[in-house]
């Protein structure tokens, strides 16, 4: 098994979001995925990324990180039709 340095999926992606900031946002999101604002909020509030709610805030945050993470294991897995469910 391939440690996560050596994933090719890792680098690219921290690559690519290399000027985004450490906490993404759904703007990022949604400029990134090329989605709407909509959907992008949609998939930070389905459950299937690890977000920090920000109490008395409309910002929800997931950690570029973990986001990095997530994606390479969906581009690994060939998953991506999975942020197609219920319109994300």
């Amino acid at each position: 098994m391939q440690s996560i340095s050596e994933d090719p999926y890792i680098g690219l992606l921290e690559k690519d979001l290399k000027d985004y900031p450490p906490t993404l946002q759904a703007k990022h999101l949604a400029k990134y995925l090329g989605m709407s604002m909509g959907a992008a909020y949609k998939l930070l509030k389905s459950g299937r990324l690890p977000v920090v709610d920000v109490p008395g805030s409309k910002f929800i945050l997931v950690p570029k990180s973990l986001f990095i993470k997530w994606y390479a294991a969906c581009l690994r897995s060939n998953r991506l039709d999975e942020m197609d469910e219920n319109g994300v």
